[in-house]
């Protein structure tokens, strides 16, 4: 057995938490970037999933076939209960949103919004393979217009964000806004919002408010207190 098949293996064995303790020993991030393999790897839901370890989110997801187990739990016990729709906003390149997609299976739709024009070539991919996964080029604020967008290093795709001034020496383009709320005609049922915004998160909550009290999801924040001190 390879050092891939057996650090697999043995993180299949154990929790989450432990397993990628393990994984970071037996197969750590910078071997993975080193051999910069292009993958094709079933979630832990079922479907496939197409990346490269040099990416953080991608070499986890080669390994466990999944980024943040978290969500997936979240998702899952909530769909076991209920039917209706997922937004994932911040879908960088779908380590989520191919569970997701699986989790609302045929009782709903994943609505998954990303910004950069590289992610989204890949979450195109995705949703070619799935009908009930629907992508949207933009990122979600509190406003209609346009914003910059700090590109992210190839090595870290879930690091990109809205910007508010330029930062020296760094690549930034200029992406849509839009709020939520204007996308409320084609939602049906919002159980889930998952919300992953690198610090705008609370101008996508402001831009939702509609949605979030019409729906009463559940809804997941990532909270990054230094994102949010910097551009919020």
């Amino acid at each position: 057995m390879n050092r891939i098949t057996v650090t697999r293996s043995i993180c299949k064995i154990f929790p989450p938490l432990l397993s990628q303790r393990l994984r970071n020993k037996l197969y750590p991030l910078n071997l993975a970037r080193q051999q910069n393999i292009d993958f094709s790897i079933k979630s832990i839901t079922g479907s496939t999933l197409q990346g490269n370890t040099s990416d953080y989110h991608g070499y986890r997801f080669f390994i466990h076939g999944f980024f943040d187990w978290r969500n997936i739990i979240i998702a899952n016990s909530i769909f076991k209960k209920e039917r209706g729709d997922i937004i994932e906003i911040g879908a960088n390149v779908g380590t989520e949103t191919v569970s997701f997609t699986d989790i609302v299976s045929k009782s709903g739709k994943v609505h998954a919004f990303e910004p950069l024009p590289d992610n989204i070539k890949v979450l195109d991919k995705l949703s070619e393979k799935h009908e009930a996964l629907f992508i949207h080029q933009c990122a979600i604020s509190n406003v209609n217009g346009e914003a910059s967008f700090l590109i992210p290093p190839v090595s870290s795709s879930g690091t990109g964000k809205i910007i508010q001034q330029e930062i020296k020496n760094k690549k930034v383009v200029t992406v849509k806004t839009a709020r939520l709320d204007d996308f409320e005609s084609m939602l049906k049922s919002v159980r889930l919002i998952s919300i992953d915004t690198e610090g705008h998160e609370p101008m996508v909550l402001d831009g939702s408010l509609n949605i979030i009290k019409r729906y009463r999801p559940s809804v997941i924040i990532e909270v990054s207190p230094s994102l949010l001190s910097k551009h919020a």
